[in-house]
């Protein structure tokens, strides 16, 4: 849900924030330097329509996206937007073009997980097989049961995803989701702390952390 990033001062974004020094927080250097695939971004989007959905969700956070992650520093968003649909962004991208003053709250959360290679590449297959998809919001999907492309392989050609239908149907292919939930249940609020999402196996989200970009 992007739009026009405007002149707007983030440092008061953030000091707005109920309690903001009670949060822990990272610079964004530190951000780039410990960020791995599977991680979180959580997002509280600042314009009308975000608001309405978190009022609608009861939820702090209106959009959420996954961290993918190929050297040392070369961090990119893997998510679900209504403007582009199913998108790769590169995270020096993602600042150049101050997508970042959008949003009045950015937080990180690691997928605690041993990240063996065959994870990697199920992760690489589903981001190979969904980008280029369509963004897509509805009821109805809240309410269905089972996916409609369960399978990294079968994706339909008419599948759309809401953001966080996105990151749940990608955890699903890694086995940390249970398969018998459809994905379009998952809310972006889904994946914030205080849902306390149990994940498969041995696999856990860490604490909320801010990324604070005045660090």
């Amino acid at each position: 849900m992007r739009a026009s990033a405007g002149s707007k001062c983030l440092f008061n974004s953030i000091v707005a924030q109920k309690h903001f020094w009670e949060c822990e927080r990272m610079s964004e250097s530190k951000f780039l330097s410990e960020a791995q695939t599977g991680d979180l971004l959580l997002f509280k989007t600042d314009n009308f329509v975000a608001k309405m959905l978190r009022k609608v969700t009861r939820s702090e956070f209106d959009h959420v996206a996954l961290i993918l992650k190929y050297n040392e520093r070369d961090v990119l968003l893997f998510e679900a937007t209504g403007q582009s649909g199913v998108t790769v962004c590169k995270w020096s991208s993602f600042k150049s073009k101050n997508y970042h003053l959008l949003y009045s709250k950015t937080i990180y959360r690691k997928l605690c997980l041993e990240r063996t290679p065959e994870i990697i590449e199920k992760i690489e297959k589903f981001v190979t097989n969904t980008v280029g998809k369509k963004y897509g919001l509805s009821a109805t999907k809240f309410i269905q049961n089972i996916d409609s492309s369960p399978n990294v392989n079968k994706v339909a050609d008419d599948r759309t995803f809401f953001c966080s239908e996105l990151i749940a149907a990608c955890y699903k292919q890694i086995n940390i989701l249970p398969s018998n939930i459809s994905s379009g249940q998952y809310l972006p609020s889904t994946f914030s702390i205080d849902k306390k999402l149990t994940l498969l196996g041995d696999a856990k989200l860490g604490d909320e952390i801010l990324l604070d970009f005045n660090l």
